[in-house]
């Protein structure tokens, strides 16, 4: 099945005020789309249209969404925003197609392939808890017939990307290790901004089906995540800080003692992000790929470049 060259129509796109809504704004935009952005508070726009809307709330989402043949939701928020939003938008949606943004967090904390027939394997966390509970209210719109599509992108990165580039790159430049040694060879699946709007696209174009589609999307090349973070530092020319157990424990009493004033240490990471670095997980699109046709194209040294070109 391929996609089709001509929109389907006006598309709403919730968290357009974010690193990723704001990108499927202009991405849509520049494919043709007409474009309402969703925007939480009034502020600049690529989009067709703006509304300011609070997600968790069916009269701004139903003012939001009209005309609309498809709500592309990418808001996010807290893990309470996650699934009230998400019911707003489909009590809201009509006849629309929705494309739900969640997460590959909704398979849980442990190691292995998951494709998207696999169930939650290891706990989830309170985000994952809420992408899962989001996913199950798609399932059940899509039993009273509406067209939904679920996506689980991975990590989503690129320049603008305050969690995966300038968050680790304000520790790193801060002193903060790039690379953890044995506790940093996780796997990471970074995907660049541009095919995951390339893969919303490909998804809007696809007809309704009886049970809702749910598609992993991960980028074109798998990197450790000592990798990622090394050649991330390199494209900021920031320092490579390598550092061990011993460093990183010296890393988490410099946590401590920063609380009480006592600057000490490097930053460090949180327990829960260790626990992503040191996690080697597969999650591959190959149903999307061969639903769609779409493939991830960007990669890694286009991403690290892009990233690098951005801050020139």
């Amino acid at each position: 099945m391929t996609q089709s060259d001509t929109p389907l129509g006006p598309v709403l796109v919730t968290g357009a005020g974010g690193f990723i809504g704001g990108h499927v704004v202009r991405e849509l935009a520049a494919r043709g789309y007409h474009v309402t952005a969703g925007l939480r508070r009034d502020g600049p726009s690529d989009a067709v249209r703006t509304v300011v809307a609070d997600i968790t709330s069916e009269a701004d989402m139903a003012r939001a969404m009209q005309g609309c043949a498809a709500v592309v939701h990418a808001a996010s928020g807290s893990p309470e925003v996650i699934v009230a939003g998400m019911r707003s938008v489909l009590a809201t949606a009509g006849a629309a197609k929705v494309v739900h943004l969640s997460s590959v967090s909704v398979y849980g904390a442990a190691e292995g392939s998951f494709d998207e027939e696999t169930g939650v394997m290891g706990p989830l966390d309170a985000y994952g808890a809420a992408k899962r509970e989001a996913e199950a209210l798609c399932l059940e719109a899509a039993e009273r017939g509406m067209d939904v599509v679920i996506l689980r992108p991975g990590i989503v990165t690129g320049s603008g990307s305050s969690l995966w580039v300038k968050d680790l790159a304000t520790r790193m430049a801060q002193g903060g290790a790039s690379d953890f040694g044995a506790a940093g060879e996780g796997w990471s699946e970074p995907i660049h901004w541009r095919d995951l709007c390339a893969a919303i696209a490909s998804v809007l174009a696809l007809p309704p089906h009886n049970t809702p589609p749910v598609f992993n999307v991960s980028g074109a090349e798998r990197i450790s995540w000592n990798g990622y973070m090394t050649q991330l530092a390199q494209a900021l020319n920031l320092p490579v800080h390598k550092t061990g157990p011993a460093g990183l424990a010296l890393s988490k009493l410099g946590k401590l003692t920063r609380k009480f004033g006592v600057p000490m240490g490097r930053p460090s990471p949180s327990a829960a992000e260790m626990a992503v670095f040191g996690r080697q997980a597969d999650y591959p699109s190959t149903r999307l790929h061969e639903a769609t046709g779409w493939r991830a194209e960007m990669r890694l040294d286009d991403i690290f470049t892009e990233i690098a070109e951005a801050q020139t």
